[in-house]
């Protein structure tokens, strides 16, 4: 409370506590401060602890905010889905595909959870490591579910539909391994399986769901980039950390900054190894 009233109850000072403390009134709190802010929109819409025809109308209201962030179509298109309304699913994921934008707000929640932690006590190191360690990205199980959705669906579509269908879901499991997404594993992880889906149970006949990637190329990229995850984990950073302490704020910092990948290697490259 303490540091709310020092932030006088800001919508990022809202989103942050909540977050920490797993507090649905205090995201609530987040978006009454301050109605069209574009990060309390996306985390209340993302998140299952309220009902689907609020978040749906936050997830509209994001993609009213910003038209070009293919996150809150997708977020529609589920939500739709869960209601019943197939059609009005299907326009909103073939919106998603054509927007050019992705936004998860992950990194700035990471932030402001840093921020908040700093703020009442924590260390700068300290803070960092514990935003990056607990970040939720609730939009992946969304997007998972959508996923199999569609998969259900086009199994009955005729050939024509399910074409379609196939390549917007691989077009949306390509999105969570570009760019700021690629930056988290498990987002990567998240979309090599959606883009999996996209190609199980392939007609022989049917277009490929990525242009120029067969079946059999997609699988061998698939388990080589796993392996690679893998390996790249071996040892993870927990147990570099415990034998490094003094690294914990440069790779916190750097997972903010550059994502896990980044940050790891710079902590290997840094770091003692354990048992030594």
């Amino acid at each position: 409370e303490n540091y709310l009233s020092s932030r006088n109850h800001s919508a990022e000072a809202c989103l942050a506590a909540g977050l920490i403390l797993q507090d649905t009134e205090l995201l609530k709190e987040a978006l009454e401060r301050e109605p069209s802010n574009p990060h309390a929109l996306f985390t209340l819409a993302s998140r299952g602890d309220f009902p689907s025809s609020q978040r749906l109308a936050w997830a509209a209201q994001l993609h009213e905010l910003q038209p070009e962030n293919a996150l809150a179509s997708y977020l529609i298109a589920k939500l739709n889905w869960e209601a019943g309304e197939i059609d009005s699913a299907l326009e909103s994921l073939d919106r998603a595909h054509q927007q050019t934008g992705f936004e998860s707000f992950t990194s700035e929640s990471m932030m402001a959870v840093t921020d908040a932690l700093r703020a009442t006590g924590s260390s700068p190191g300290g803070a960092a490591l514990y935003s990056s360690l607990t970040s939720e990205v609730p939009h992946l199980s969304e997007l998972l579910s959508l996923s199999r959705n569609l998969q259900e669906y086009w199994q009955k579509a005729p050939p024509g539909e399910a074409a379609i269908l196939r390549e917007q879901n691989a077009a949306l499991g390509a999105r969570l391994t570009q760019g700021g997404e690629s930056e988290f594993i498990i987002s990567e992880l998240a979309g090599l399986a959606i883009q999996n889906t996209a190609y199980e149970d392939l007609p022989q006949d049917a277009p490929l769901p990525r242009d120029g990637i067969d079946s059999q190329q997609l699988e061998q990229s698939i388990e080589q980039r796993r392996s690679e995850i893998r390996e790249f984990y071996r040892p993870g950073p927990i147990e570099l950390l415990r034998a490094s302490p003094d690294m914990i704020e440069g790779y916190a910092m750097r997972v903010h900054a550059l994502g896990e990948l980044e940050a790891l290697s710079w902590l290997r490259s840094h770091a003692q190894p354990p048992g030594e």
